[in-house]
């Protein structure tokens, strides 16, 4: 049985849906090509077309977002289109986006109707609608591309505007800083190019990157420093041009090294972490809860107090103060299908005990054993998925006992963070779960099966991963990568 944790690629790869490289107004296609540690990793294509539609004048846009990466040794694909239909203007009126990184993509549709954008998702026969707001005045995926192009940018100037981010499909406030021109390498040559510092906010997180741009306000490279990762524009012919071996390991670059090893890490009651981050409040980004404290330092640092639980310690908690389940903790939804026929046979197949935390604790080995090909090559996988494959890595896992919990009628989310990595001495990125039992949300790792974890889980955020909006739970994952370090103070 492998126990070796990981990082989700979505965590990394969305990234890249973060940046419109803009073309210029006659061009109908652009390609671009990603690396990372100077290995190339993948390419980008975007598109775009007039269309007339009763009358109006409207752009098609279209992208694709191809990368392909190792974690810990195994090779993992992601692909991302997106599509929009928009006004000449910028107003979006519809769009498309299928995200392929299991065996089945899931795919969001979007509609704006009377100042809502009704979203619909579907991946494995499962579809979900969601609601959000959305105001005409803010842009879409064609417009925020094409922004830089019909209004170049000078040294000194900011400018502020509104767009959904895809994938996320949460709006963006996005600020771009002109800084000045600077001689900047290419993949053929050197221009001087007008620097631009951009920086999307998604509530309290921040995703910044750094494009460089002529004086026709054409976007000639772009860096996303969380990863090192650099995208050029270039021909059709090199961005698809076959890449032999990737270099770049996303599961070494992101393992967080510690200064000493825990001993027994999973058996461990108490662990105390001192954890800072280059930009930003540590304080802001990890999560506190009945299983974790935190407790500021300074503007970038903390301190983390992690306490292993079960239903029964600690005896005393304020119901004022605990996350009580939503529907959405309990429902099946795309990701998470817990009324599938085969998730539901394996649920009742398992134990037929009517206490939910012996049933949680007979799940969780379930899935520990049961998924016996621990595959990094899968990137996100459904439960549905997982359930007739019984492969993948933490995040199927993950998934799949989710839905054999919900299932059984036990609230059940997934959390995401850091655990302690042995084979590295350090911390790698993971996904595990909370049941609610009682009073109390009750973190289980069905990559452990142990009945429960210790204090060897540093947890970023939690999601009962429903809706077109599920992956914004992956952010804080995104906003500390590559920023983290972290000492060990003590472990009991």
């Amino acid at each position: 049985m492998s126990r070796r944790p990981i990082l989700s690629l979505i965590c990394a790869n969305l990234l890249f849906a973060s940046i419109g490289l803009a073309e210029p107004s006659s061009s109908r296609e652009a390609w671009d090509v990603f690396t990372i540690g100077g290995s190339r990793v993948g390419y980008g294509h975007t598109a775009w077309s007039h269309v007339e539609d009763d009358g109006r004048q409207l752009i098609r846009w279209s992208s694709t977002n191809h990368v392909t990466l190792k974690r810990f040794g195994q090779t993992i694909t992601q692909t991302l289109k997106l599509a929009s239909l928009e006004t000449t203007e910028g107003e979006l009126l519809r769009f498309r986006g299928e995200l392929s990184q299991g065996l089945l993509p899931v795919v969001t549709d979007g509609t704006v109707h009377d100042k809502q954008i009704m979203l619909e998702t579907t991946t494995a026969g499962k579809r979900q609608s969601t609601e959000l707001p959305w105001d005409p005045a803010w842009l879409g995926f064609a417009a925020a591309d094409q922004l830089l192009v019909r209004e170049p940018m000078r040294p000194g100037e900011t400018r502020k505007y509104k767009t959904l981010m895809p994938v996320f499909n949460q709006v963006a406030e996005v600020q771009l800083d002109a800084v000045d021109y600077e001689v900047t390498d290419l993949m053929a040559g050197s221009h001087e190019l007008l620097r631009i510092q951009s920086t999307a906010k998604l509530g309290k997180v921040n995703l910044e990157s750094v494009m460089w741009v002529d004086r026709a306000g054409q976007t000639l490279k772009t860096f996303v420093p969380a990863l090192e990762q650099y995208g050029y524009r270039s021909t059709r012919e090199l961005a698809l041009e076959k890449t032999e071996d990737i270099e770049f390991d996303l599961g070494q670059f992101s393992t967080v090294r510690l200064d000493r090893r825990i001993p027994n890490p999973h058996q461990t009651k108490q662990v105390v972490y001192r954890v800072q981050l280059k930009e930003g409040d540590p304080s802001d980004i990890f999560v506190t809860g009945l299983s974790q404290s935190v407790t500021e330092i300074d503007t970038h640092s903390a301190r983390v107090t992690v306490t292993s639980v079960r239903p029964d310690t600690p005896p005393e908690i304020d119901p004022d103060t605990t996350q009580q389940p939503t529907p959405g903790d309990l429902e099946a939804n795309s990701l998470i299908q817990s009324d599938n026929e085969l998730i539901v046979r394996m649920a009742h197949g398992v134990t037929a005990d009517d206490n939910p935390w012996e049933v949680a604790r007979s799940l969780e080995r379930y899935v520990r054993d049961q998924v016996e090909v621990k595959d990094f090559s899968q990137a996100f996988a459904t439960a549905a998925e997982v359930a007739g494959t019984l492969e993948g890595d933490c995040t199927e896992h993950a998934v799949l006992l989710a839905a054999l919990c919900r299932a059984r009628d036990i609230p059940a989310r997934v959390a995401m963070g850091l655990v302690y990595y042995a084979q590295e001495s350090g911390l790698a990125y993971h996904m595990w779960n909370e049941v609610w039992i009682d009073d109390r949300w009750v973190p289980m790792d069905a990559t452990l099966g142990i009945g429960g974890i210790g204090a060897a889980h540093l947890k970023l955020g939690d999601s009962n991963l429903k809706g077109a909006t599920a992956y914004a739970a992956f952010l804080p994952v995104i906003q500390v990568l590559g920023r983290l370090s972290v000492e060990i103070e003590s472990a009991k």
